[in-house]
């Protein structure tokens, strides 16, 4: 037998510090919703989990416009916002196109 590490202890551990930690408990069981921090468009913002860029732009309601992203200084192609999976800590600029004259 050893000693136990306390509730605090075993989520500094073992959570890393880019995400975020929500928790209900039921009865004897404690259930952790663990987030991920990004910045977008200069705003910090937690998703629920991992996403591509294309359901983050589903997420945002930018389905269907003409829209730009840029990760981490580099421009997305919209050939690839189904592939690309948003990590913690990324840095998203998205510029929506506005018509008119």
């Amino acid at each position: 037998m050893g000693i136990e590490p306390t509730l605090e202890a075993w989520e500094a551990a073992v959570l890393p510090l880019n995400y975020t930690r929500a928790c209900t408990t039921q009865g004897n069981y404690t259930y952790y919703n663990i987030g991920m921090n990004i910045v977008l468009n200069g705003q910090p913002k937690t998703l629920p989990g991992a996403l591509s860029v294309s359901a983050l732009i589903d997420q945002l309601g930018y389905t269907g416009k003409r829209i730009a992203v840029e990760r981490n200084g580099e421009i997305v192609p919209k050939s690839t916002y189904p592939n690309v999976q948003l990590e913690a800590g990324d840095r998203l600029e998205i510029v929506v196109a506005v018509g008119g004259g």
